[in-house]
């Protein structure tokens, strides 16, 4: 279904930054797909690789926000306009986040486990880093629906 609507819309989008950005989110929800049936699907009794899946669930939500802000920032933009290019040094954030969680086996930072239990069974609690991620996705999400609202044709 994923793919259908990107070619839906792949044909409707004239703007290529505009194209780019939906790809980026086609291919985060695809990859949220393969890694959750991988997860749950193909690591039975490999539980480092279970593990490893599930932080790369991670990458698409840390994302997310930032390509639907790069969707609705050049959404009334011709390809010759001019572009802001500090609105593209979001991803820097962002690329720190998922490599931050990408490593937390080595640091706990996202997730501390109890390590009384085995490493399957995932006794974990959420760490300062999770709330950061959590905390990204909202104040994105908040400033993606700021900048809508203040750059709107329909202002009242």
């Amino acid at each position: 279904m994923v793919i259908v609507w990107w070619l839906i819309v792949e044909r409707r989008l004239i703007n290529r930054r505009t194209k780019h950005s939906i790809r980026g989110l086609v291919v985060s929800m695809l990859l949220l797909l393969t890694v959750q049936f991988f997860r749950y699907d193909l690591t039975m009794g490999l539980p480092a690789l279970g593990r490893l899946c599930w932080y790369m669930y991670y990458i698409p939500f840390i994302l997310f926000p930032v390509l639907i802000f790069y969707v609705f920032y050049n959404v009334d933009k011709t390809d010759y306009d001019e572009v802001d290019r500090d609105f593209y040094l979001l991803i820097v954030p962002a690329a720190a986040l998922m490599v931050l969680v990408m490593t937390n086996d080595k640091h706990e930072f996202v997730f501390k486990f109890d390590h009384n239990y085995p490493i399957e069974s995932e006794v974990y609690t959420h760490n300062f880093g999770y709330f950061l991620i959590v905390g990204w996705f909202v104040v994105m999400t908040i400033f993606t629906i700021v900048y809508m609202v203040r750059h709107s044709r329909l202002k009242g």
